[in-house]
């Protein structure tokens, strides 16, 4: 993925720094890589590497939040696949 679609931006909010870092849809290929690694059948059509990253400045508490860790959740929890309201045709 090209490093100059990459796009993060981060915000100092009342003791946090929230980082959003946007990317376009991943490649075949990254899909596949993520599937193997969470052991998910297979992935959504449209998938990114984003992520949300909150970070409390004086405790160093940090959460992130992106794509494969949530598919990884998900086969962990053995939850029913999702469907969007416009797949269900």
């Amino acid at each position: 993925m090209s490093a100059s679609r990459v796009v993060e931006r981060a915000r100092a909010v009342e003791g946090w720094t929230v980082t959003s870092t946007t990317t376009p849809i991943v490649r075949q290929e990254r899909a596949r890589a993520i599937e193997r690694a969470t052991g998910a059948p297979t992935t959504p059509e449209m998938l990114f590497d984003s992520a949300l990253e909150l970070v409390h400045e004086k405790s160093g508490v940090s959460l992130r939040f992106e794509a494969e860790d949530a598919l990884r959740a998900w086969r962990a929890h053995g939850l029913p696949a999702i469907q969007v309201a416009a797949a269900r045709a």
